[in-house]
């Protein structure tokens, strides 16, 4: 697909994979004062994630795509102590990008150059790259969260011309700020009155979120309107179906959880949050052998998650063996003593 072949990447369902390689493509782009293709590059960033839809299997090659950390290799710390940029027009800002290409700081300052002259989507991006590559600079943090409010502000007023994605990030911009019954009204709004050409199963498993926190009866509905919308477009369900069965946990609903979470697994096998959430389930239902096998799942895919290990310490003990129990118990408290003293 042409889209992830601008991206550099192989075609693949993972958005966070997508996100970095748009991320980096941008900053080589930033970095090279004769290019200016930032709408191309963001259509084949935003194809790229409708197209991650439809994907069920990727290619060998496809799971090889390296991960955030290949593309991107973090500053723990903000360097305090250097000096600020001066005032530099943007093409010296690109020129020296060019040759600090792990510069947050002239990234900022680039981002800063585009909030100037309104040009929020592109500054936000790059704000977003800079928070990958050094999550604590405290100066692209605040930044970004000022330019968004003043892009969900713009977006706001735009609402009867928003793109599906538009639409997502508004309301998500909206739950970021716990603002769950303005996102609700906006999302019935747009149901009802604009759901023609945009992502159905999105939107509805975002009425259901937001119904959750709200404990509004009817957010079981909602989440299954997401699922039968994406079995209608032939869409990989992982997303919409993880979503349901968090709720489905989230309010005990263990016998039917139990009944999808297969699904679920069979769909993504690596995901360790899903073998949790089915041995948790069997371990609450008093399935305690089937319970054990899903939980060694998740703590084999996740070792340093010390609930998982507290919990099949639970599962073992009510099996009777001891041992194996405290075993556990004492592996979880190694990892939360070792955790501490870093």
């Amino acid at each position: 697909m042409d889209c992830f072949a601008a991206l550099k990447i192989q075609p693949t369902n993972h958005a966070h994979l997508i996100k970095a390689a748009y991320y980096k493509a941008l900053q080589n782009s930033l970095a090279d004062t004769e290019s200016n293709n930032y709408i191309t590059l963001r259509r084949c960033y935003i194809k790229a994630l409708r197209n991650a839809r439809h994907i069920f299997k990727e290619s060998p090659i496809s799971r090889q795509t390296p991960s955030t950390d290949a593309y991107f290799h973090p500053i723990s710390k903000q360097n305090d102590n250097q000096a600020p940029l001066e005032k530099l027009t943007i093409t010296r800002l690109r020129h020296a990008l060019c040759l600090q290409p792990d510069n947050p700081l002239l990234l900022t300052e680039i981002a800063q150059h585009y909030i100037e002259i309104n040009k929020y989507r592109l500054a936000i991006d790059i704000l977003k790259s800079i928070r990958i590559l050094s999550p604590l600079h405290t100066e692209a943090r605040h930044l970004l969260l000022k330019t968004e409010d003043a892009w969900c502000l713009r977006l706001t007023k735009r609402f009867h011309n928003l793109s599906s994605e538009d639409v997502e990030y508004l309301v998500r911009h909206m739950i970021r700020k716990h603002q769950y019954r303005k996102a609700l009204s906006f999302l019935e709004k747009t149901l009802s009155s604009r759901l023609k050409g945009l992502h159905a199963p999105t939107l509805f498993r975002l009425c259901a979120e937001c119904m959750t926190v709200l404990r509004v009866d009817t957010a079981q509905n909602y989440f299954e309107k997401s699922l039968e919308h994406t079995h209608e477009l032939n869409e990989n369900p992982k997303t919409a179906l993880l979503a349901y069965i968090e709720y489905l946990f989230t309010f005990q609903q263990f016998e039917t959880l139990l009944l999808l979470i297969d699904d679920l697994i069979a769909l993504d096998p690596n995901q360790h949050r899903c073998h949790f959430l089915k041995g948790e389930s069997l371990r609450q239902t008093k399935h305690y052998k089937q319970s054990i096998t899903s939980l060694r799942y998740a703590i084999g895919l996740s070792p340093y998650k010390t609930d998982y290990y507290d919990l099949i310490a639970k599962a073992y003990k009510e099996t009777g063996h001891l041992e194996k129990a405290n075993s556990y118990a004492e592996a979880a408290d190694k990892i939360k003593t070792e955790t501490f003293n870093k």
